[in-house]
């Protein structure tokens, strides 16, 4: 159960990474279509640089989150910090997602001008379903790794 969460957070991290890329060469009609909000979109239009920038660290912290998890998942070799750096994508998506939940439950309190409910709906779902996967994959590997050390 524990390595397929792993796979499937790997698989759901890289398919989001390579999403953010084709973000990014679409250009501003797919940062509008994707809920990155209208300023973005503008930005993009105007040539700015920024929403590259912030759309390609998502994209890479993504891309190794994926490769964190196939590594745990023992798809390809150990990755430095493994353990930690599980633990560490969990808190991420599962805050993540909790504080979007924040945004959509109470929109009247505090709703980002920038992005509408539904994108922060489906994104905080999205993430806490990825930081759940994480969490589960962790909890198994560790367990894995810590009984075949005194087997």
């Amino acid at each position: 159960m524990g390595r397929l969460c792993l796979v499937m957070a790997g698989c759901a991290s890289l398919f989001a990474s390579l999403l953010h890329v084709a973000i990014i060469f679409r250009g501003a009609s797919w940062y509008r279509t994707f809920g990155a909000g209208e300023q973005m979109a503008r930005l993009a239009e105007s040539g700015s640089l920024y929403p590259m920038a912030v759309t390609s660290v998502i994209a890479l912290g993504l891309f190794i989150g994926a490769l964190y998890a196939f590594s745990a998942a023992n798809i390809f070799n150990r990755l430095p910090q493994q353990k930690n750096v599980l633990y560490l994508l969990t808190c991420i998506f599962l805050i993540r997602g909790a504080i979007g939940m924040v945004f959509v439950v109470s929109p009247d309190y505090y709703l980002p001008a920038a992005n509408s409910s539904v994108f922060w709906l489906v994104s905080s779902a999205l993430c806490i379903m990825l930081g759940t996967s994480y969490l589960l994959g962790a909890r198994w590997h560790h367990k894995d790794k810590h009984i075949t050390q005194f087997a």
